[in-house]
């Protein structure tokens, strides 16, 4: 990695973390990157294949690790993750949708209640490294959770 990574310098590490996270290889869930919603795309979305028709249940934003310094670009990755949410409210199929807004190692996780529309967490301090054992760990019960819903899908 450069010492000042971009945005595009992250993105081989969060794609290769989502296909492990969802068994990518493997029929039902798909990595896709820019995926377009309106006229702009989200970094990344996984869905997962219902019959004919893929439903998002992750939807991941990366910023370069330098914007975690400033309070300007954090509030601006906030706005961007809580725009999303509601452009993919009528393609999800599982009662809460997650999202992640990651700067490097240092995140943010949100969630949508499908029904409700109503969008977590009020506060955003990117102050959880999913490289460490409690980032780790909270990351991983997002995707347990997910795969629950999912599974529970008729």
């Amino acid at each position: 990695m450069p010492n000042h990574p971009t945005e595009r310098d992250t993105y081989g590490a969060h794609a290769v973390l989502l296909y492990s996270l969802f068994d990518a290889i493997t029929p039902g869930y798909t990595v896709h990157p820019q995926y377009p919603v309106g006229r702009d795309t989200i970094h990344f979305v996984i869905t997962f294949a219902l019959t004919t028709k893929a439903s998002p249940v992750f939807s991941v934003e990366v910023k370069p690790p330098s914007h975690i310094t400033t309070a300007s670009k954090r509030k601006a990755a906030d706005e961007q993750m809580r725009s999303r949410f509601p452009e993919l409210r009528d393609q999800i199929r599982i009662p809460t949708l997650h999202g992640m807004s990651a700067m490097g190692s240092m995140v943010c996780f949100y969630e949508m209640e499908t029904a409700t529309g109503q969008i977590s967490p009020d506060d955003t301090d990117w102050n959880l490294d999913i490289m460490t054992p409690v980032g780790w760990q909270k990351l991983m019960a997002v995707i347990f959770h997910i795969k629950t819903m999912v599974d529970a899908l008729p």
